[in-house]
């Protein structure tokens, strides 16, 4: 059976420790996108959803006992031009034929710490339970 992975250690203490029949360690990468409901739009208008993007990586370790299953993911991502957000949407729209996004020079940006421009991550944790009922 596998052990869990070094993202995950810091919510194991939330595991159960025993009647573990299966576990596995899951990876996973992603990019969430979002963007004012006009596009056309150069400079989306203060009360618009701000273009941003977030990338992401995510590791999950789940044990399955005969009852209940365990689940416990950790997601490290960052924000802003880093993420490559516009990037991705004006690759996709040029390959389906859709309107190129005019407002990414808006979207939000990168935290920065004093003058060095490195993004700062972010870091979500989740634990959840699934038991079996017959």
């Amino acid at each position: 059976m596998p052990e869990h992975d070094f993202w995950v250690a810091p919510l194991m203490w939330s595991m159960p420790q025993n009647d573990r029949t299966f576990a596995v360690n899951s990876y996973s990468i992603g990019q969430t996108m979002a963007t004012p409901s006009d596009i056309s739009v150069e400079n989306p208008d203060k009360d618009e959803l701000p273009y941003s993007a977030l990338l992401a990586m995510s590791n999950s370790y789940l044990t399955i006992s005969a009852d209940y299953s365990d689940l416990v993911t950790t997601t490290i991502g960052i924000i802003g031009p880093a993420a490559l957000g516009e990037e991705t949407q004006k690759l996709i729209h040029k390959i389906v034929g859709a309107k190129d996004p005019k407002g990414w020079d808006t979207q939000l940006k990168m935290n920065l710490s004093s003058s060095c421009p490195v993004p700062e991550p972010g870091v979500a944790g989740f634990r959840n339970r699934a038991i079996a009922i017959s």
